[in-house]
């Protein structure tokens, strides 16, 4: 993992839940979120991952309509608050896996859907996180990503009134702060495209976040209004929060994305077919584990035999081992 990989850190000075969510009263993004999610997500479904998936936040989304799912994400600290409050009552179907989105710990061609919220801001990479996720998803296959949105409605009309110090029409990623990245939608598109996906479904999300509409209004009416206009204004890419749903496309697709990417020379970048999973030798006993265990993958050199013990997952291989914290997996690199 290069330097430019390198993941935030939720575990030290920071807890994403009462900081972020409880302490800052994001009532109404909880629940306009869940209703593009509703949108999004299938009636039901086989295999699921989260990624960057926090405590979560979003599972009551998505738990049950799928029969696997994997909750991944950096952070040990919202992990055991998933553990606590969300595996133990969903453990027959439910992983949890502590890993960077650059180096998801799972074989090819494995998940159905993938999805990924409030996470993209954080990378300087999305073309490597968008295949790495291509490579863990089946032919045909959904990925739904949500992203900030430098282009939409509010900054054009602080553009147009000369407020900004940027532009909110330029491909290039925006900062705000030391940690977020907002990006424009083509940038997002084609970034995508490159990356072996189609573009399926658009919508705006958070169309209404001001302090005073909220106040006015309140979150249940504010949620209902947004909800009737995820769909148009996603034509638009309009709000400052965009999910898309994409297609896997198959290495032999006809497809062909833009090739004007905006940050890759204008290449095409690969795309990975899919092959047969075969599930990991050296199980524990079933009361150890989870009843449904996912494969997994050595993110270290990529090998898939892996030996599960008591305390450890080790790769047999290159002989690395990933602790076993409580009932998650920690396939976290150094």
């Amino acid at each position: 993992m290069t330097k430019a990989h390198k993941p935030v850190d939720y575990d030290h000075d920071y807890d994403y839940l009462t900081d972020f969510w409880l302490g800052e009263g994001r009532q109404y993004e909880e629940r306009v979120e869940l209703e593009a999610l509703k949108k999004l997500l299938p009636a039901q479904g086989t295999s699921l991952i989260d990624l960057g998936g926090g405590f979560g936040r979003l599972a009551k989304a998505y738990l049950d309509r799928f029969e696997q799912v994997v909750l991944l994400d950096y952070s040990l600290k919202n992990l055991e608050r998933a553990q606590e409050e969300l595996l133990r009552k969903h453990i027959k179907k439910m992983t949890l896996v502590a890993a960077d989105v650059y180096n998801i710990p799972f074989p090819n061609s494995y998940f159905e859907y993938a999805l990924c919220v409030r996470v993209v801001h954080h990378l300087q990479d999305p073309l490597a996180f968008f295949q790495e996720t291509r490579r863990i998803v089946k032919d045909g296959g959904r990925f739904i990503l949500e992203y900030a949105n430098k282009r939409n409605f509010k900054e054009i009309l602080r553009f147009v009134f000369r407020r900004p110090h940027r532009s909110p029409f330029t491909m290039e990623p925006s900062p705000v702060g030391d940690r977020i990245l907002n990006y424009h939608p083509r940038y997002i598109e084609i970034t995508l495209e490159n990356s072996g996906f189609k573009i399926q479904e658009v919508l705006s999300v958070s169309n209404f976040r001001q302090a005073f509409l909220k106040s006015f209004f309140g979150s249940h009416k504010l949620t209902l209004l947004d909800s009737l206009v995820q769909r148009p204004l996603g034509l638009m890419r309009f709000g400052p929060s965009i999910f898309i749903r994409v297609t896997a496309l198959s290495a032999g697709s006809s497809q062909s994305p833009d090739e004007e990417s905006p940050d890759h020379g204008g290449k095409r970048s690969p795309f990975y077919g899919s092959y047969s999973v075969h599930l990991p030798s050296g199980s524990p006993k079933m009361e150890d584990k989870p009843y449904w265990q996912p494969p997994f993958q050595c993110p270290a050199c990529l090998s898939q035999n892996i030996l599960e013990r008591e305390n450890e997952v080790r790769c047999q291989s290159c002989h690395r081992a990933y602790a076993k914290r409580g009932l998650i997996y920690d396939f976290r690199l150094p």
